[in-house]
């Protein structure tokens, strides 16, 4: 059960050490886009033990005062938890952890703390955003509450793209701003659901939506004025795990955006995981990723250093990239390939190759002569403007928004002989430019009957079958080597030995095993 242990609304006690003589600072929790740290609970209620654990609220969840959209606004934010923090520690040192919104956020605070003489000693982002050109404008969607609730369902079905979201849910589009509260509580709530319980949610949804709107604006405002953290120790003082497919979502949050650029943070102990960028954010927060709790355990204790000497020394694609024994081909008949090839002529004799169906994909060409004209058409209707269009500007800059790029897809499809074009048509293929050439050669694809596609004759398949013949002792040994390099793990059953590096028991130690540090 958390309770306030502080005066200050904006700060909340999750849970005091395991341990009562503990050395650690303790470790805030900044919350994410709707203002708590929901989705931690089985990080801090399972681990990091040997910590005070507390959480950063957004104080509109507390009382009706929410600062106004804008730099001002959202700068004042992280000074006004590096004060709060600044009371409640009396000038101690802590340490600081947020994901995607919660990690930019936790570094302007430990930014803003040192600069109020407050020592902030390590920072945790998981997945952070990237750096945002100062130029590069707040998206209009920002400032909507349509928007807001559309980021509120994004979260709650943990769904990773805007765009699938406003399909999902198209109600989003068409009701009424004061109706949009109950219509997300409405999703947020089990089936079966009371009229009372929908009425209570909705009253705390419309709290959130106003959250969301002030924080997805803040988000665009530090992500665009990050500042490295660093300390004078050659230790890096920043842990980040990056997910390794998050750039189609940072992309659709910051249209425009070029690079991702994460260098602006200083130097970090960097953790690349697998997964998209809320899927990973989840696994990690809620205490399903070992190497990443592991990580973090260290990061936060004495006995880090070690690890991350093994880290920096002895990363993990290098321990897989090791040299082994190749699969000999001595193994193999001498006339092994001479065989096979003569089998596979005798089995292709009387076989008769068929030509493929026609394509399918029969599109009215007369409806789309001009593809140039018809994108430009409805690009121009969406952004309400008939002036002309650069066809190398990126069509999010013009003012193309998440819902627009949804209703861009759509219509020029339907314009097009209902062409099918992918969900993410602007994100892939952001100019007008790149568009008409994504369609032509989509529309010249389905032209054809199919002829020229037309199935090899016997003796071309026959080769090509004796081309993976021939290759396949290769392909033998990269796969024995690929199986080999995976054969690491070190299974221990009982253990009593003396063992360095920070390693204290056996817990520890199949940590160490988990990371593949030894």
């Amino acid at each position: 059960m958390c309770s306030s242990d502080l005066s200050s609304a904006c700060l909340l006690l999750l849970r005091r050490a395991w341990t009562e003589s503990t050395t650690q600072p303790p470790l805030i929790i900044a919350h994410s886009l709707i203002g708590d740290h929901r989705g931690y609970g089985r990080l801090w209620s399972h681990s990091l033990a040997h910590t005070d654990v507390y959480a950063l609220r957004h104080r509109s969840l507390a009382d009706a005062s929410l600062a106004a959209p804008g730099v001002e606004g959202a700068m004042s934010i992280a000074n006004e938890y590096a004060q709060v923090l600044l009371a409640a520690f009396m000038g101690g040192s802590f340490d600081l952890i947020g994901a995607s919104f919660g990690a930019v956020l936790a570094s302007h605070v430990a930014l803003t703390a040192r600069a109020a003489g407050v020592c902030s000693r390590y920072l945790i982002c998981v997945d952070p955003p990237p750096a945002v050109p100062l130029d590069l404008r707040v998206p209009t969607m920002v400032k909507s509450l349509r928007t807001a609730a559309m980021g509120v369902l994004l979260l709650h079905t943990r769904i990773e793209m805007g765009a699938t979201v406003w399909e999902r849910f198209p109600q989003l589009q068409s009701l009424p701003e004061q109706a949009l509260a109950c219509f997300v509580a409405a999703q947020c709530l089990p089936a079966g659901a009371s009229r009372a319980n929908l009425v209570a949610c909705a009253g705390q949804t419309l709290a959130l939506l106003h959250v969301y709107r002030h924080c997805r604006h803040a988000f665009h405002v530090f992500s665009a004025n990050i500042e490295a953290t660093t300390e004078s120790s050659s230790r890096p003082c920043v842990l980040m795990a990056l997910s390794s497919e998050r750039w189609p979502t940072f992309r659709e949050m910051f249209p425009g955006i070029e690079d991702d650029d994460v260098d602006c943070y200083g130097p970090t102990a960097t953790m690349r995981l697998s997964g998209q960028h809320i899927a990973m954010i989840n696994r990690c927060l809620s205490n399903r990723d070992s190497a990443f709790t592991g990580a973090a355990e260290r990061f936060l204790s004495n006995s880090f250093s070690d690890a991350w000497w093994w880290w920096s020394h002895v990363p993990i694609e290098r321990l897989r990239a090791q040299p082994v024994a190749p699969l000999t081909t001595e193994l193999l008949p001498a006339n092994w390939t001479a065989s096979v090839s003569a089998l596979l002529a005798e089995s292709l004799a009387g076989v008769e190759v068929m030509p493929p169906p026609p394509s399918s994909c029969h599109y009215d060409l007369s409806a789309v002569a001009n593809i140039a004209a018809t994108t430009k058409q409805v690009a121009q209707e969406l952004i309400g403007s008939s002036s002309a269009l650069d066809v190398d500007a990126p069509l999010m800059e013009a003012g193309i928004d998440s819902l627009g790029a949804v209703e861009f897809r759509s219509r020029l499809s339907s314009s097009l002989a209902d062409v099918k074009l992918p969900e993410t048509l602007i994100f892939d293929f952001p100019t007008l430019r790149q568009v008409n050439a994504h369609v032509s050669s989509l529309l010249q694809g389905g032209q054809g009957d199919g002829q020229e596609n037309a199935a090899v004759d016997k003796d071309s398949l026959l080769r090509r079958l004796s081309t993976l013949v021939e290759t396949l002792p290769q392909q033998l040994t990269c796969s024995s080597s690929s199986m080999r390099a995976d054969i690491g793990a070190v299974f221990i059953h009982g253990a009593s030995c003396t063992t360095g590096g920070g390693i204290r028991g056996v817990r520890s130690t199949w940590h160490a095993g988990e990371w593949r540090d030894l």
